[in-house]
């Protein structure tokens, strides 16, 4: 910290002007900029985050004083950080799962990190049905409330991309297995781009998660989930009309 910047809080907490601490929150903006986009990939948007961060930057220019053995950087960065991760807390606690989901849980979670070994890869929802004997509408719908964060210990382990164990639970698309049946796969493939016919075949080809295609390509995780979409929807468009 500067010795300007010295001067401006102790002018901000001689005169309490509100202009004073907007140019201090000015100058240390990147600082919400920066740790707002440490929390991204976690279902908030880099909007929602970066207001919440902005806020706590404000209350840390309004508590700092210069004569404290810490510099504003380093005493800013535990609030703007605390109150994204209450944030989190508050967020996830806005829906409550329901008994039956809250006592099935901790089952599919077992089911999942045991495929998970036994296979090098995730598990689809009905792969995990099988293994616990519960339907796999029960299993997604458990997934679904992990998903929504009101349970969150597949979701607080990331790796250092920033995904999460979550993310990397298969998803299989009932449409698409309609569309290519084996007659159809040579002209569906027909109908892709190079990229698309690669993300097939090592999603049904090669049986691999979007997670690890995604590493294949040097891409997120959610990249690869809205080209899937995109792909199922060009083959349903384009077959369903020729």
């Amino acid at each position: 910290m500067t010795q300007n910047d010295d001067k401006l809080f102790e002018e901000y907490i001689r005169t309490g002007n509100i202009e004073v601490r907007n140019i201090i929150v000015e100058k240390y903006y990147y600082m919400a900029k920066v740790l707002a986009g440490k929390f991204l990939n976690r279902g908030v948007d880099y909007d929602d985050l970066l207001q919440v961060a902005s806020l706590a930057l404000v209350k840390a220019a309004e508590r700092f004083k210069p004569d404290m053995d810490n510099k504003f950087s380093t005493f800013a960065t535990p609030t703007i950080i605390g109150e994204i991760k209450k944030y989190f807390r508050d967020k996830a606690n806005t829906i409550r799962m329901p008994r039956k989901h809250y006592e099935l849980y901790p089952t599919i979670k077992n089911a999942f990190e045991t495929l998970s070994q036994e296979m090098n890869k995730a598990p689809t929802p009905q792969q995990i049905a099988d293994r616990t004997g519960r339907t796999a509408e029960e299993v997604i719908e458990v997934l679904e409330m992990v998903r929504s964060g009101n349970i969150t210990s597949l979701d607080e382990e990331f790796d250092e991309e920033g995904y999460s164990r979550m993310e990397a639970v298969g998803n299989e698309d009932p449409g698409f297995a309609g569309i290519v049946t084996k007659d159809l796969y040579e002209r569906a493939l027909g109908m892709l781009d190079e990229n698309e016919k690669k993300v097939i075949q090592m999603r049904y080809g090669q049986g691999l998660s979007q997670k690890k295609i995604a590493e294949e390509f040097g891409v997120s995780q959610m990249y690869i989930s809205r080209l899937e979409k995109k792909i199922y929807s060009k083959l349903r468009k384009k077959i369903g009309t020729n």
